[in-house]
């Protein structure tokens, strides 16, 4: 008996090493991208403006502690719509948990101050990713949710996406409830995905036209503020216009 229970622990042992060897790094973020996509258009407004997604339930919008992410064409249309990892990561979870949240991703990043931060994906009707290191736009599942029951409301399909930031907040590393009253831990996941977006122009560009007595003065800059990310859309504000009758922007291209 003192044999067979030394062999036990020594297995219990073991397994526990090779699960602590195989642990990964959790790796540095290069931005964040919402997690939807239409095209290849990974920035969103929340509003229903044409864009293609709109955010129908806001953070803390009736204790809401994410956002959901839901076709402008509305209903079901988003069924089976790919899911994306918001910006690299690694998994922490991928599985099913229950009928009120279906599938679950929760990915977690590291920032460039070395903090970290949960990202989690729910009512998902199937994953696509087990375990691992995922890079920013990687396809993590599907939009789910048709067939779910919560507390006795049948859903349609949308993406409930949350982000956390507090790593002794009593959701992090798990599902959550969704809702609560305290939204401490949780972060406003479009303000911070608008605050660090990929960086493709970082500088303010200046485009100026003149053409006899007509001066435009048009700024391409990062939104937000300097420190902010521009990825597929830029910003595009007039500033100066000097005695303009007619003015018809043909194309507008930048490579």
């Amino acid at each position: 008996m003192k044999r067979l229970n030394f062999m036990i622990l020594f297995l219990n042992f073991f397994f526990l090493s090779v699960c602590i060897g195989q642990g990964q790094e959790i790796p540095f973020i290069d931005g964040f991208d919402y997690p939807i996509r239409k095209g290849s258009c990974a920035y969103f407004t929340e509003e229903n403006d044409g864009d293609g997604w709109h955010n129908v339930t806001d953070f803390t919008e009736v204790n809401h502690l994410g956002e959901d992410w839901n076709l402008e064409s509305g209903g079901n249309t988003d069924c089976g719509e790919f899911v994306y990892a918001a910006a690299n990561g690694l998994v922490h979870y991928s599985g099913w948990q229950g009928d009120c949240w279906g599938y679950v991703v929760i990915l977690r990043h590291r920032l460039n101050n070395g903090s970290l931060v949960e990202t989690m994906y729910g009512h998902l009707s199937e994953t696509s990713i087990q375990s691992g290191i995922v890079k920013r736009g990687e396809i993590i599942g599907k939009v789910g949710g048709q067939g779910l029951t919560c507390q006795g409301i049948n859903m349609t399909c949308h993406l409930h996406f949350e982000f956390r930031d507090d790593q002794q907040g009593e959701s992090w590393g798990i599902s959550g409830p969704g809702y609560s009253s305290n939204s401490n831990g949780w972060i406003d996941p479009s303000d911070f995905i608008d605050q660090n977006r990929p960086q493709i122009i970082n500088q303010g560009i200046d485009l100026v036209i003149d053409h006899n007595d007509v001066n435009l003065h048009v700024d391409l800059k990062p939104p937000h503020n300097q420190n902010s990310f521009l990825s597929n859309t830029p910003t595009i504000s007039v500033v100066q216009i000097d005695e303009i009758s007619n003015l018809e922007i043909i194309d507008l291209d930048i490579t």
